[in-house]
């Protein structure tokens, strides 16, 4: 048994309003590209087995989070969600939600950055 890379699912949505337009951009990070000591841990994990010879059970640690920067319905919105399968022990969950938590601070900041750039770039007024 072993970290199951499709399981595992990092999502980035970012959208910019303006009152003329509303753009979104939406992306899907791979696991496998996200250069975490805590993923390798969580994959011993569900690979060591127990006294009993068995294999730690799965369970899922699910983490959302949302951004925005909205005046009057103008601005952008930034929404993560990261979904690993970690094993169903007490070092497992934990690792997972400091792992998602971690993947969603990071994304999540280049994430925002994104979207003020695509907002900025909407609301800048266009050469004559």
């Amino acid at each position: 048994m072993a970290l199951r890379k499709k399981k595992n699912k990092v999502s980035v949505s970012v959208t910019s309003n303006t009152a003329e337009s509303k753009e979104v951009l939406h992306k899907n990070i791979s696991t496998a590209d996200l250069p975490l000591p805590p993923l390798e841990r969580l994959n011993t994990l569900l690979t060591t087995k127990q006294q009993g010879g068995l294999f730690y059970p799965e369970t899922t640690v699910n983490l959302n989070a949302d951004l925005a920067y909205k005046e009057f319905g103008n601005g952008f919105s930034v929404s993560i969600s990261v979904t690993l399968t970690v094993p169903q022990c007490n070092e497992g969950i934990v690792l997972g939600f400091e792992t998602a938590r971690q993947i969603i601070f990071t994304e999540g900041k280049s994430a925002a950055m994104m979207g003020k750039e695509l907002y900025e770039h909407q609301i800048k007024p266009k050469d004559k």
